[in-house]
């Protein structure tokens, strides 16, 4: 598995974890989200503008099969689709589903997913080691990167073709930082102070694309993201050095 991948299925998650350790975690993962112990997230619902009681109110009538529920741990309110929350609650009560069908459960399983740094959290709390299928790369070299002067700063940047000339690498970043400030002035979540919220963006991308299993991801790791919006940002507001 690419350790740059930053969120998992629940599935794919404990599919992984059992190759590794030989022991199915389904139940404990589905435990530690019922009682508020590990963070999960739903795709749709991290993809939606959701900054205050009228965006919400507007995605659960655009979204009827999603409420606000509280888990058992009383933590709340949280947006999930009902028959998700009730085959995990079931799980929990009962040891499996009982008013929902059996495949309501994988269909939740593979709908819903754990952010990797939420579910490191978990386990350092645990005091358990993390597995190697998804840590065992991270001291590894990440995405080669260029370097550029922009500011008088050194800023990595997304590794582009090598035919691009440089106006059309400039032009690139620029594109990025110009969809980030878009993003930043429609969702404060995106913003940090008047400028857009790299660390956030190249977050919810990420989550993004390890929903898509067939989408080529060289290039766009969370770290290039972050360099380009910068670099991009640097240039808009003309603070590239000139060549001399």
């Amino acid at each position: 598995m690419d350790y740059r991948v930053q969120a998992l299925s629940i599935s794919d998650l404990a599919l992984s974890w059992k190759k590794e350790s030989t022991r199915d975690y389904t139940f404990e993962i589905l435990y530690a989200i019922a009682n508020g112990k590990l963070a999960v997230v739903d795709p749709l619902v991290e993809s939606s503008v959701l900054d205050t009681e009228d965006d919400i109110d507007h995605f659960l009538l655009e979204n009827k099969q999603y409420s606000r529920h509280y888990l058992h741990s009383g933590d709340g309110p949280i947006l999930m689709k009902d028959s998700h929350f009730t085959s995990i609650s079931e799980v929990i009560q009962y040891g499996g589903p009982k008013t929902v069908d059996v495949f309501e459960l994988s269909s939740t399983c593979n709908h819903l997913c754990i952010r990797k740094h939420d579910f490191q959290k978990w386990m350092e709390k645990k005091g358990l080691p993390l597995p190697l299928f998804w840590f065992g790369g991270d001291q590894e070299a990440t995405e080669p990167e260029r370097s550029e002067n922009f500011g008088g700063q050194r800023v990595g940047c997304i590794d582009v073709p090598p035919n691009l000339s440089k106006r059309e690498r400039e032009s690139l970043h620029k594109q990025v930082a110009a969809l980030a400030l878009v993003l930043a002035e429609k969702s404060a979540k995106y913003k940090n102070g008047n400028r857009p919220n790299a660390n956030q963006i190249a977050e919810a991308v990420a989550l993004m694309l390890d929903a898509m299993p067939e989408a080529n991801k060289r290039g766009v790791s969370s770290a290039s993201l972050r360099a380009s919006i910068k670099a991009g940002i640097a240039m808009l507001q003309g603070k590239r050095e000139e060549d001399e």
